[in-house]
């Protein structure tokens, strides 16, 4: 069609990965109840844009799987070993305009607090600085999002406010103060926390849902390659 040309990116690294307990690989159909499951749970999706029927779930499984035919890279399906069931995704997700290279997990309820997250966020970051070359990866983390922000720093993720931030930081009442509680490097654990960043923007009547960019925090890690 006129001037349009095909374009063919070769999905980057492995197919399929896996850790102790986990197998991680691309999206497919099979995932479809699995994951219609998942985006159905009012508590799993409370910080990822809240619950989707079975038709946004099934929109949302063809957004994973095709950013590896686009990008080459992607979420993987993480896949429990013990038992073969679908359990979550977690991966690269770098579209444009995105924060950064950003390496992010979301898990089916019913198999929270088994360290899997924090298993696959591992193993996902290894494989992006090694086979994607990345020299650096962010999360996307809701503040109020504690348990993320956990995993965040147990696989070493220094917290960093996001440009949106500092950008609404610049027209606050503080102005070259700064935010709440910010040290010279940013946002600090115990502000983290507690929230008076999030009790802040509430307080400049910022729209405080999940799609307001400038109500995240952007976690960063900066080791590369990546140590564990």
């Amino acid at each position: 069609m006129g001037g349009m040309r095909s374009v063919t990116v070769t999905p980057k690294g492995d197919k399929m990965i896996e850790t102790e307990r986990l197998l991680l690989r691309h999206p497919n159909a099979v995932d479809l109840s699995a994951w219609t499951v998942f985006l159905s749970d009012t508590e799993v999706t409370r910080f990822i844009g809240g619950p989707q029927d079975a038709a946004g779930a099934w929109r949302n499984l063809c957004l994973f799987a095709g950013a590896w035919i686009v990008q080459g890279y992607g979420n993987f399906s993480v896949i429990e070993k013990a038992t073969g069931r679908w359990i979550g995704r977690a991966g690269a997700w770098f579209p444009p305009g995105w924060v950064g290279p950003e390496i992010g997990w979301a898990f089916s309820r019913d198999v929270w607090g088994r360290g899997y997250a924090t298993e696959a966020a591992t193993r996902c970051l290894i494989w992006a600085f090694e086979e994607l070359g990345w020299m650096e990866a962010v999360h996307i983390i809701h503040p109020e999002n504690y348990a993320s922000i956990a995993v965040a720093e147990r696989i070493g993720a220094v917290p960093r406010v996001s440009e949106n931030a500092q950008k609404i930081s610049s027209m606050s009442p503080q102005g070259k103060a700064g935010l709440p509680g910010q040290s010279d490097n940013g946002i600090t654990k115990a502000d983290v926390r507690r929230g008076p960043f999030a009790t802040w923007l509430r307080s400049q009547s910022v729209n405080c849902d999940h799609n307001a960019a400038e109500f995240k925090f952007c976690l960063c890690l900066v080791q590369r390659p990546f140590r564990h």
